[in-house]
């Protein structure tokens, strides 16, 4: 089904920031610099630390809250992971001529933009890897693809995800969407959430947890500091120290999932398209605030979204 949307083989993953992962280990080297928004998502940030990596932020546009592709200082990166805020793209033009010019790898992280095309090309096609999301489109709290268009490396990280996978309980994974879905549909979202966290069938700790930096600089000092060029550690411990960091809002981002979550999924999947003309109303809506960044106006609302 991903294969149809976007042109291009795929491999499922338990989460996008495993997809990430697997991405970071197979296309860079130890230590090498990689740039990232720093309006991403913080896990994104610990997904490139536990990859052995340097994280190096990069200047974001007024415009969009993306990559501000002219002010980057290319000098020693590597890779560059992309943004896609909120479904918007980056400006892939400008981003895929710099990265050619100054040789750095682009992995096209389209967690936020499953919905989204630039010139009629999907999101997510645009660098050596991409990777999506279905916890961001379809609601399913779980799960997502890594596609590259090479088939030797998708069957290395095909290899590489069955090695890093986990157990862990594939029921509560089913239920926690259900319910969810149960919640929204009956529209009294409040107190149906409430009761539910009173009965304990539902545990929120929030979508942030607090930084315990000092926790953090011990966790990476305990995993040494690669040098540019060295070969992997060993992953299975530097996953274990930045469980806490990794795991944030997302405990199974992980976990091997089963043909009963893996089913969920795929009904999940079919509701994506379903949602895009509502995606796109709240859009307008938006849009038409005074506080709308200059680059949500009417001419890059075809780019959102998959109008175009």
């Amino acid at each position: 089904m991903m294969r149809d949307r976007i042109g291009q083989d795929c491999l499922h993953v338990p989460s996008a920031r495993f997809g990430l992962l697997l991405a970071l280990r197979h296309w860079f080297r130890p230590g090498e610099r990689v740039l990232l928004a720093p309006t991403n998502c913080e896990s994104v940030l610990f997904v490139v630390l536990a990859a052995g990596l340097t994280p190096v932020m990069a200047p974001v546009s007024w415009r969009d809250g993306n990559l501000d592709v002219e002010a980057v200082d290319w000098s020693g990166v590597s890779g560059v992971l992309t943004t896609h805020l909120y479904g918007q793209p980056d400006r892939m033009d400008a981003l895929t001529a710099a990265c050619s010019r100054h040789a750095v790898t682009i992995i096209d992280d389209a967690a936020h933009a499953m919905l989204t095309t630039v010139r009629s090309r999907p999101a997510g096609t645009f660098g050596a890897a991409g990777v999506f999301s279905l916890a961001k489109h379809g609601r399913a709290m779980s799960g997502g693809f890594l596609t590259c268009p090479d088939p030797a490396d998708l069957r290395a990280l095909t290899a590489a995800r069955d090695e890093l996978l986990v157990p862990g309980r594939q029921l509560p994974a089913v239920l926690r969407p259900v319910i969810r879905e149960t919640i929204y549909r009956t529209g009294l979202v409040r107190p149906v959430w409430n009761a539910l966290r009173r009965l304990g069938l539902v545990r929120w700790t929030g979508h942030r947890l607090p930084a315990r930096e000092p926790d953090l600089r011990a966790a990476l000092d305990g995993l040494g500091h690669p040098r540019e060029g060295g070969e992997h550690g060993d992953m299975e411990q530097a996953l274990t120290a930045l469980d806490y960091w990794l795991s944030i809002d997302l405990a199974d981002w992980r976990m091997r999932q089963g043909p009963l979550l893996r089913r969920y999924q795929r009904s999940r999947f079919r509701m994506i398209d379903r949602e895009r003309e509502p995606r796109l109303a709240g859009v307008r809506l938006l849009r038409e605030t005074p506080w709308a960044a200059e680059g949500y106006g009417t001419p890059n609302l075809s780019r959102c979204c998959g109008c175009r």
